[in-house]
């Protein structure tokens, strides 16, 4: 039977992903102070991502093969910060959003690249009144995550995603799926000419025709 099935992005559309990685990387120098510094922590950054997709644990182990801190005491220390801090980056209008999403039965999946653990982190407890699930990938397309959790070619999908190169492989796929890409102020790499729609923010993409009228008390 066919359902409707709606994608929903992290980073960049949930997550203030940019200020996100500016306390974390405060975090990090101040954590192996006198140690490491700054642009050994950013360089072993850049060098921990593959194919957009940041491995932290491989991050750690860079981290920790140029320090004398255990990469398992850094493990340690850095979840202790997720859970500490994460979830203040969630933008101020990504609950509405997913809790009037779900008003239009909508099965609502939080698809997001990267390693478990860290990328769950990123999501309040609150929002599992709205949500089906979390599903963490190591597929930069997301192709493959869509293909699993629905049928392309039966059920209505929507895709909330900021990535150009997710929208234009999805669309190459999929060309049903009906693509909305979040381009939220300077935090944007072009947009994909397949998107159905482009929105600024979440407010905006309440507005698309696929949302109800707000209900009447």
């Amino acid at each position: 039977m066919a359902k409707k099935v709606a994608f929903v992005d992290v980073d960049g559309v949930l997550f203030n992903i940019e200020a996100f990685k500016e306390r974390y990387f405060k975090f990090l120098v101040s954590l192996l102070l006198g140690e490491c510094r700054e642009n050994q922590i950013l360089e072993a950054y850049e060098d921990s991502k593959r194919n957009w997709i940041y491995d932290v644990d491989r991050h750690i182990a860079l981290i920790s093969a140029a320090s004398s801190t255990p990469a398992f005491e850094l493990r340690k220390k850095i979840e202790d910060f997720m859970r500490r801090e994460a979830q203040r980056f969630i933008y101020p209008d990504a609950e509405f959003f997913l809790e009037r999403l779900a008003e239009t039965d909508y099965e609502i999946l939080i698809a997001t690249a990267g390693v478990e653990w860290f990328q769950e982190e990123k999501i309040p407890v609150d929002f599992y009144r709205h949500i089906s699930g979390v599903k963490v990938t190591q597929d930069t397309t997301k192709v493959s995550l869509i293909g699993r959790f629905s049928d392309p070619e039966e059920d209505d999908i929507v895709l909330f995603d900021d990535t150009t190169h997710i929208i234009d492989k999805v669309k190459e796929f999929f060309p049903k799926v009906y693509a909305v890409q979040m381009q939220r102020g300077d935090d944007w790499d072009g947009a994909s000419p397949l998107a159905d729609f482009y929105v600024s923010d979440l407010e905006e993409a309440i507005t698309l025709p696929m949302f109800p009228l707000p209900k009447t008390k």
